[in-house]
Parts: C-alpha cells; sequence; structure tokens
C-alpha cells in the first residue's frame, strides 16, 4: 500500500471562505470606491460563481445587468482590468488585515501536518498576489 507523503488544499473555500466573504465584499467596496451604484448580493454572487473568474463576472455583469451608467465598448476591457485590480488590492487588505480569517482548525491542522514531515502544498487558480496573502497567514 503506498505511503501518504503530503496533503495539499485548495486554497478559496476550503482554507478562506474566499467567496462571499472575501472576493464578494471586495468587489462591491470596488464598486462604491469608485462610484457605481450597484452591489452583489449573497444571492447574485451565488450565480455569477456559475461564471469562472472575476474579470469574466463583471463582464457577463455588465452584458446583462449593465453598470448603472453608460460603458463604451471601446473602453470596457480597461475599465474591467482596473475594477480588477482595486478589486485585488481590497482582497488583500481584508486577508492581511484580518477580517477575513482561516476557517477554523485549518491552521493547526496544517501545523500539524508540518510536524509530521509531511509535505503540504497549496492549490489555487487566484491572482498570485491573493494567494501569497493567504499564503502569510497560515504562515
Amino acid at each position: 500500500m503506498a505511503q501518504i507523503k503530503g496533503f495539499f488544499f485548495d486554497q478559496d473555500g476550503v482554507i478562506i471562505d474566499t467567496e462571499k466573504d472575501g472576493h464578494r465584499v471586495a468587489f462591491n467596496q470596488t464598486f462604491k470606491k469608485l462610484g457605481f451604484d450597484f452591489e452583489w448580493s449573497v444571492n447574485a454572487y451565488h450565480d455569477l460563481l456559475q461564471i469562472g473568474g472575476g474579470k469574466e463576472r463583471m463582464k457577463h455583469y455588465l452584458h446583462t445587468k449593465g453598470f448603472g451608467r453608460e460603458v463604451k465598448p471601446e473602453d470596457e476591457e480597461a475599465l474591467i482590468k482596473s475594477l480588477h485590480l482595486a478589486k485585488t488590492d481590497m482582497f488583500i487588505e481584508l486577508i492581511e488585515s484580518g477580517k477575513l480569517p482561516l476557517r477554523p482548525g485549518i491552521h493547526r491542522m496544517m501545523k500539524e501536518i508540518n510536524k509530521g514531515g509531511y509535505v503540504l502544498g497549496v492549490c489555487t487558480t487566484s491572482d498570485q498576489r491573493a494567494a501569497q496573502a493567504v499564503a502569510g497567514v497560515i504562515l
């Protein structure tokens, strides 16, 4: 029988409840800060999570619901990119401020895995800066 040599954890939703209390909150803070008059509710964001990627979610929302003001097609890519960069900054701030804590027991479990001499890995498709911020909380 093969021996267990390591453990891998997905970041979003496993280590931290990043979607409802992290990314959604950061998106809403970004929209408000940049003067947009709409907010993604928990239910609306749940529906948007069926679309992979934050930039893709914003594009979908822009095309289906609108941002409450005209966005010219030639300005769309730049706007989405700038919103996403600002959202990532807000998200990292939530993590670093402790407002988005690790799920209960995860830190203890990871410390025990390390003490046991096992390899510990974290997998994610998140932005590299966001992943590094979460890694900073774990360590």
